[in-house]
C-alpha cells in the first residue's frame, strides 16, 4: 500500500540522515571548542552522493567554515533511493555543538 511505502521512504531519510551526519562528524575536528554556537550550511547534493557545493546561510563563521571543510572531506555515501534523494538533493544541515 501507499502508506507502507510512505513510511518506508521516511525511515529511509531518517537512516540516512543519520549516515550523513556520521560521516560529518568523523571529519570535524574538537566540536567542544564551538559549544553554544551554530551553523546553517546548504549542500547541493548529485544522484550518487557527491557533493556539488555547500555554502554558509547563517551562523558563526569559524563554526561554519570548519563544518564546510567535514561536509567536504566526508564519505558520503549515495542516497538509497530517488524519493531520498529529491529529500536531501538541496538539504540545509545544522550544526548546534
Amino acid at each position: 500500500s501507499s502508506s507502507e511505502r510512505t513510511s518506508d521512504v521516511s525511515e529511509d531519510i531518517r537512516l540516512y540522515a543519520h549516515q550523513i551526519k556520521s560521516a560529518i562528524e568523523k571529519q570535524f575536528g574538537d566540536a567542544s571548542k564551538y559549544s553554544g554556537k551554530e551553523c546553517t550550511l546548504r549542500m547541493h547534493m548529485a544522484p550518487n552522493g557527491l557533493l556539488l557545493e555547500v555554502k554558509r546561510e547563517s551562523g558563526d563563521l569559524d563554526l561554519c567554515r570548519e563544518a564546510m571543510n567535514a561536509i567536504k572531506n566526508a564519505d558520503i555515501p549515495a542516497p538509497p533511493s530517488p524519493e531520498v534523494y529529491k529529500v536531501f538533493q538541496n538539504g540545509v544541515l545544522d550544526f548546534k555543538p
